[in-house]
């Protein structure tokens, strides 16, 4: 019998997964937390993932088949469904560790965190992982609690999506996926953070988190953009930005001024833009002055400059004159 009030409820969306799903599927079903459901949300899948499903005999797993609708309005099919105390995402071809969901709800118990994450092994097994991907997850996993994480959050996302757990109430409450916003699960962490929710992250590896050449990540035309700043400055606006403090970004090349135009969009003025010296060639950009950082008095920078020793320098300098990250300036990539 389907357990009937349990503790997590699992959500796995999955398109024409039928490479992965058998084990992704079995990885949540072993875990050494029982009590739990696991709800498969077929989004209009013509392969054999049906099939693959129907042979797995478990009576907490239950299969939602719908037409193509995205992975937004699955996921929210899911979250609808689900009974449980606790939310939990997975996708299709990842694959989680016998104990990923018992260490996160100790987690979420002794951290006081509302949304927990969990640390990313990157894995591939038709040829060697790519060193982009791999930093990626390096730089991810060493941000395990609250202060770390929020002073990252507008770089990139700082909760692997497959790794996510929160109490149900709480994502309700927040309206869970936001449909036709992109990317999902980066619009779902800035939403809980909007909210005032507070972040966790295990520091032992969760989840082995698999990279093919199928990723959506990969072929989603809507992903393609992988700056976001769209919603970055968004969210800049409802949570940090004071009109007080004159925005400054620090940065001269497409990604300053990419930053620029999303700011336009949002409305939020920007005063000017800085960079280090050697770099600064003009006067102006965008009409705007083009001076060095220590000639801003009061104002807010933002840093959009896209190497990471380069951001690290960045920070660097800004600390020298007595700047503290998040009260005064945060970087966007």
């Amino acid at each position: 019998m389907p357990i009937v009030h349990p503790l997590v409820s699992v959500v796995l969306p999955v398109l024409n997964g039928a490479p992965y799903i058998r084990e992704s599927v079995n990885s949540i079903l072993n875990q050494t937390l029982h009590d739990i459901e696991l709800i498969v949300v077929d989004n209009g899948s013509t392969d054999n993932t049906t099939e693959i499903l129907s042979e797995i005999s478990d009576p907490r797993l239950s299969v939602i088949r719908e037409c193509e609708k995205g992975v937004f309005n699955a996921l929210n099919k899911g979250i609808k469904t689900a009974k449980g105390e606790f939310f939990a995402r997975m996708d299709c071809d990842d694959i989680a560790l016998p104990h990923r969901l018992e260490y996160q709800h100790k987690l979420w118990q002794s951290s006081g965190a509302e949304v927990i994450g969990g640390g990313v092994r990157p894995f591939r097994t038709d040829r060697e992982i790519g060193n982009g991907f791999t930093r990626y997850c390096t730089w991810l996993n060493t941000l395990t609690i609250n202060k770390d994480i929020i002073h990252n959050i507008f770089i990139e996302d700082p909760i692997p999506s497959p790794t996510l757990f929160m109490p149900l109430k709480a994502l309700i409450k927040v309206g869970g996926y936001d449909p036709g916003v992109y990317p999902d699960d980066y619009n779902l962490t800035l939403k809980n953070y909007s909210a005032g929710y507070s972040f966790a992250k295990t520091e032992s590896v969760l989840l082995e988190w698999r990279d093919h050449d199928g990723r959506l990540s990969r072929t989603a035309t809507e992903l393609k953009n992988q700056r976001f700043f769209n919603i970055k400055a968004s969210y800049f606006k409802k949570i940090i930005y004071d009109s007080k403090r004159p925005i400054v970004i620090w940065g001269l090349g497409s990604n300053a001024k990419d930053l620029y135009r999303s700011f336009q969009k949002e409305g939020v003025p920007v005063a000017g833009f800085t960079s280090a010296s050697e770099f600064i060639k003009e006067k102006s950009l965008y009409n705007l002055p083009i001076s060095a950082h220590t000639d801003w008095k009061n104002c807010y920078f933002i840093i959009a400059t896209a190497a990471r020793d380069a951001r690290t320098e960045v920070i660097d300098k800004l600390q020298q004159i007595g700047l503290e990250t998040y009260n005064d300036f945060i970087a966007f990539c």
